[in-house]
C-alpha cells in the first residue's frame, strides 16, 4: 500500500460523524477501483451531507439557533425547487457567513472540490473530452483535504456557541460542583477540538459575567464561571494573555464589593494578567489593594521579586494580621512554588503565636499548625511550644491539652530525650 493511501485510510478512521463514515466507504471503493470521476462526485456529496450533519448536531444537541435557521432555510429552498441543487451552494455560503464551523481556507477547499465535481459530472460539449476525468494525484489531494479540513472535525463552532456553553454550565452547575468533573464535561462536549476563536469568545463573555456585572444571575453562577475561566486559561495561558493585551477594552473594568475578592484570588493564580490590564483598571485595583490587608497578602504580582512581597507579608504578620484560611492556602501554594516552604512554616508559627482569643487559637492550630506537624523541624516545634507557653489565649483554651499532645508526639519523634518540663504553661 502506498504511503498516501495509508494516510487516507488512517484519516478516514477519524471521521467524526458515524453516518459520514458509513457514506465515505463508497468514496474509498471508487478511489481503490480507479473510478476517479465517480470518486470526486461521491466525495462532494459526502462533504455536503457532513455539513448538514454538523448543523443538525449544533441544532439538536447544542440548541444553536443559527444552525436551526440555516437548516430551515435550506429545507424551504429544497421544497420550493426540489429538482435544483442550488441549496448545496447556499449551505456553503450560509455556513461561511453565519457560523464559525469552518475557516476561510476550508471553505475555499470545498469550492475547489465543487468545481471539480461539476467538471466531472456535467458534460461540456465544447471540449474534446465531454466529461472531465481527474487524475489520481488530484483525487488523493482532494480526499485528504476533505478529511483533514471537514470530515474529521466536530460540528464546532457557530458564533452563538459561547453563549450556549454559558447557559449549559449554568443549568448544570449543581451537577458539576467538582472542578475536575466540570473540566471533563467541557473537554468532552466542547473543548476537545475547540478552536482558539471559541475559547476567546467564551473567555470574554465569562469575564464580563464574572467580574464586570453584579446581578442575581451573575452571583449565582460566579463560582462555576470562574472555574471555567480557570480551565480555559490552563488550556492556553499565553493565547489568553495575548487576547487581554490586544482587547483591553473588553477587560477594562472590575466591579466593586465581593467581586474584587474573587478577582484578587484570580490574579493570584494568573499573575501575568495584571500587566495586561489597562492603566485605569490597574489604578482602581491598586486602590482596592492598598485599602485591604487581605488583598496585600496575595498581591505578589505587583512586586519585582518574591522577596519584595515576602517583606510585605512579614510586616503584616508582625502587625498581628491573620487572613482567612483560603488566603493562607493561596500563600502556601505561592511559597511552595518558589521553594520557600520553610519560610511559610515560620510565618504560620508566628501567626499562631499572635492568637488573641480562644477561638482564633483553635482555628489557627487547625489550619496553620496541625497540617504541618510532620514537616516542622525540632527548632520550629520548640518555637511553637514557646509561643503557647507565653500566650494564655493559647495555653488556657479547652483544646490545649489535646493539641499539645500532638505537638509532643511530633517533637519526640525527632528527639525522644527532649525535656519540656521548663514550659510551665505548656500542659499535655
Amino acid at each position: 500500500m502506498l504511503e498516501q493511501d495509508y494516510s487516507i485510510d488512517t484519516l478516514s478512521e477519524k471521521i467524526y460523524s458515524p453516518k459520514t463514515k458509513s457514506y465515505f466507504k463508497e468514496v474509498l471503493q471508487t478511489y481503490s477501483s480507479g473510478s476517479y470521476r465517480s470518486c470526486i462526485v461521491t466525495l462532494y456529496t459526502v462533504v455536503i451531507c457532513d455539513l448538514i450533519f454538523k448543523l443538525e448536531e449544533l441544532s439538536e444537541i447544542y440548541n444553536d439557533e443559527t444552525a436551526t435557521k440555516i437548516l430551515k432555510e435550506i429545507a424551504e429552498k429544497q421544497k420550493d425547487n426540489p429538482k435544483l441543487s442550488e441549496w448545496e451552494t447556499n449551505i456553503i455560503v450560509l455556513i461561511k457567513e453565519k457560523t464559525s464551523i469552518l475557516e476561510l481556507y476550508e471553505i475555499e477547499a470545498i469550492y475547489q472540490l465543487q468545481k471539480l465535481r461539476h467538471l466531472s459530472a456535467h458534460p461540456v460539449l465544447t471540449e474534446s473530452s465531454i466529461l472531465f476525468t481527474p487524475n489520481k494525484e488530484t483525487i488523493t489531494a482532494q480526499i485528504k483535504n476533505m478529511l483533514s479540513f471537514i470530515l474529521t472535525k466536530p460540528s464546532f463552532f457557530s458564533k452563538k456557541l459561547a453563549t450556549n456553553i454559558i447557559i449549559d454550565i449554568s443549568e448544570n452547575k449543581d451537577r458539576l460542583l467538582i472542578k475536575e468533573d466540570l473540566k471533563r464535561y467541557l473537554e468532552a462536549k466542547y473543548f476537545k477540538n475547540a478552536k482558539q476563536d471559541l475559547l476567546n469568545q467564551l473567555f470574554k463573555k465569562l469575564w464580563k459575567f464574572t467580574f464586570k456585572l453584579n446581578n442575581p444571575d451573575c452571583e449565582s453562577n460566579r463560582e462555576i464561571n470562574i472555574s471555567t475561566l480557570n480551565i480555559i486559561l490552563n488550556k492556553d495561558y499565553e493565547s489568553i494573555l495575548q487576547l487581554i493585551g490586544s482587547e483591553q477594552a473588553s477587560f477594562d473594568f472590575i466591579n466593586d464589593g465581593e467581586v474584587v475578592d474573587y478577582f484578587i484570588i484570580f490574579l493570584f493564580k494568573y499573575p501575568k494578567i495584571y500587566a495586561k490590564l489597562n492603566q485605569s483598571t490597574r489604578v482602581l485595583l491598586d486602590a482596592e489593594i492598598s485599602a485591604n490587608q487581605n488583598y496585600k497578602f496575595l498581591s505578589w504580582y505587583k512586586y519585582d521579586s518574591f522577596d519584595g512581597h515576602f517583606e510585605v507579608v512579614t510586616e503584616l504578620v508582625k502587625q498581628r494580621f491573620c487572613p482567612p484560611k483560603l488566603y493562607f492556602d493561596c500563600l502556601l501554594e505561592l511559597f511552595t512554588q518558589f521553594d520557600k516552604r520553610t519560610k511559610y512554616l515560620d510565618l504560620s508559627i508566628d501567626m499562631f503565636g499572635y492568637s488573641s482569643d480562644f477561638n482564633s487559637a483553635d482555628n489557627r492550630f487547625l489550619y496553620l499548625i496541625e497540617p504541618f506537624l510532620n514537616e516542622y523541624t525540632e527548632d520550629q516545634l520548640l518555637k511553637i511550644i514557646v509561643k503557647i507557653n507565653s500566650n494564655s489565649q493559647i495555653s488556657n483554651r479547652n483544646r490545649a491539652r489535646v493539641d499539645n499532645r500532638k505537638i509532643v508526639e511530633s517533637i519526640q519523634n525527632l528527639n525522644p530525650a527532649i525535656d519540656l518540663s521548663t514550659y510551665d504553661s505548656f500542659r499535655y
